[in-house]
């Protein structure tokens, strides 16, 4: 009888494994941690984080997201998105607004870092050529600038309440803010979180003298435009204006010492001064 079928599969030295065995190949991943922050660097908390295809987790406390498996070798798409944040997407952009996307591919088991930045959403941009310029230097003023609305006034310098035709009478923080609400800004809390299609503005006092307004653009630095003069992003100790309430407001003849509080404006402006 013949041996001849079963004798080729059992050559000398050969061990074959049992027909349900499972060979497991080493995985190709890498781990990674996400870090997502604002346009100053602030740690995010409770933003989504998707690596396209494999996962999807909010960021913790120090706005982290980790991932234990990501496929290494190929090019992923990361994606963080949170509402009230940007950037809004270019014209055939493939993320929605609130959201941003980085590319990366990893190698296997490496430990990757990568940090997201978001930007704010509605904020102006900083654009000082825009507007310290013949007419619109010499026709706006920290006001109309706080409104962004740099075209199309008269030489002279809108005031609160102007357009809407109840301007302020008393200089004083409850009768300038009653005066810009008329015209359409909004109070804020302090600070201001981020609002969805809006920008937060300041506005402080020199008693007995004169207000003045700051605006937060999209570059995390506050910005303003002291009457007919230069919009500028420093205080009056030449520092980068990071914060109005603590910046240096001290200009010598106007000392804006009253910090009155927060307002937003829409992202499309407010329209300032005469009717």
């Amino acid at each position: 009888m013949s041996n001849f079928g079963r004798s080729a599969f059992s050559l000398p030295g050969v061990v074959r494994p049992p027909s349900h065995a499972k060979v497991h190949a080493t995985l190709k991943t890498a781990k990674l941690t996400v870090t997502v922050t604002d346009p100053c660097g602030k740690p995010l908390a409770a933003v989504e984080v998707e690596v396209t295809g494999v996962a999807i987790q909010n960021t913790a406390a120090d706005g982290t997201a980790k991932f234990n498996a990501v496929p290494a070798g190929q090019v992923l798409n990361i994606k963080a998105r949170k509402t009230d944040y940007g950037p809004v997407p270019p014209a055939g952009g493939t993320f929605t607004p609130g959201e941003t996307v980085d590319s990366e591919t990893f190698t296997v088991g490496q430990n990757a870092a990568v940090t997201m930045k978001l930007t704010f959403k509605g904020n102006p941009p900083y654009e000082p050529s825009r507007w310290n310029k013949a007419p619109v230097i010499g026709s706006t003023n920290c006001y109309a600038y706080a409104a962004n609305d740099p075209d199309g006034h008269p030489p002279g310098k809108p005031q609160p309440g102007q357009h809407c035709g109840s301007p302020w009478t008393t200089l004083s923080c409850a009768e300038v803010s009653r005066a810009a609400q008329c015209d359409g800004f909004i109070p804020a809390p302090s600070p201001p979180p981020p609002k969805p299609g809006y920008y937060p503005v300041a506005l402080v006092l020199a008693p007995g003298a004169d207000y003045h307004w700051y605006r937060l653009d999209d570059n995390c630095f506050w910005s303003h435009k002291p009457g007919n003069t230069d919009a500028r992003n420093v205080d009056a100790a030449g520092s980068p204006v990071t914060n109005p309430e603590t910046a240096n407001r001290n200009y010598g003849a106007l000392n804006y010492t009253v910090f009155c509080g927060y307002f937003y404006v829409p992202a499309a402006g407010i329209r300032t001064g005469l009717p």
